[in-house]
């Protein structure tokens, strides 16, 4: 049960102040959405007992879900997960003393969406990456003979070396699989941002902002750009999501610096 006489406030979304809110959509454990407008934007709040809300899985997953609902609604401005204002006084007096600023960014892009594409190699018998790009590149092919070729165990120094040659061949792996990606997709897209990768095996970790309503000539894109690709690699799209890593305020709303992507 809430706890008596809560003020803390949830933030989920800045929305248009007459746009609708999800039917049947509910908060963060259960709680009731409301809106706290200010002039033409509101924003989509739950009442909370705490100033910290821990990143479990469920909550991160409620947290997306619901975005995913406010998206399907209209034009939004994602909070990050964690996101607290200590109540609605507080909360209008910082959309208030920001307006200008948000009304701004919820113009710039709050009709996009923000699409992944993701690239690694195929998974296919158990190569790791190691493998598999020392199988595309005759230079590190020549080296490993060279050190692993005899007898001896390979010395520290060769090993070091056989490391920095492969993180040469890695980076400029990703630098041209990057170049053909982007030839495909960046026409279509409004702005782009390279992230980083989330594990050693992923080549290219890519973040489109896109309008709505291209999404579906940008699906036909992505489809083109994976046909094209090396037989051994595959191309990943995940999306729509809330437009996060194009949003361009340094407003603090006092959250705890917690990411949910």
């Amino acid at each position: 049960m809430l706890c008596a006489m809560v003020q803390t406030l949830y933030l989920y979304a800045l929305i248009k102040a007459d746009a609708d809110l999800p039917e049947g959509a509910r908060g963060i454990a259960g709680q009731a959405l409301r809106k706290v407008s200010v002039g033409p934007l509101a924003a989509v709040v739950s009442p909370v007992c705490t100033p910290h809300i821990r990143p479990e899985r469920a909550k991160l997953l409620h947290h997306q879900s619901l975005l995913a609902g406010l998206l399907r609604q209209g034009p939004l401005l994602p909070f990050a997960f964690g996101t607290i204002a200590t109540g609605d006084q507080a909360l209008v007096q910082l959309l208030t003393a920001n307006l200008p600023d948000l009304e701004a960014e919820l113009l710039r892009i709050g009709d996009h969406i923000e699409i992944g594409v993701t690239a690694e190699f195929e998974d296919s018998g158990g190569h790791g990456i190691h493998a598999k790009l020392t199988a595309r590149d005759a230079g590190l092919q020549s080296y490993s003979r060279r050190i692993f070729g005899t007898s001896v165990p390979p010395a520290r120094n060769a090993m070091i070396e056989l490391g920095m040659r492969f993180e040469q061949v890695l980076e400029r792996t990703r630098e041209l699989l990057a170049a053909s990606v982007l030839t495909g997709l960046a026409p279509l897209c409004d702005e782009w941002k390279q992230l980083d990768c989330h594990s050693p095996s992923q080549l290219l970790n890519l973040a489109f902002l896109i309008r709505r309503d291209h999404e579906t000539e940008f699906s036909h894109a992505c489809d083109a750009v994976a046909a094209d690709l090396d037989d051994d690699l595959v191309l990943r799209v995940n999306g729509p999501w809330a437009p996060f890593s194009f949003i361009k305020l340094a407003i603090d709303f006092g959250h705890e610096p917690v990411s949910d992507r």
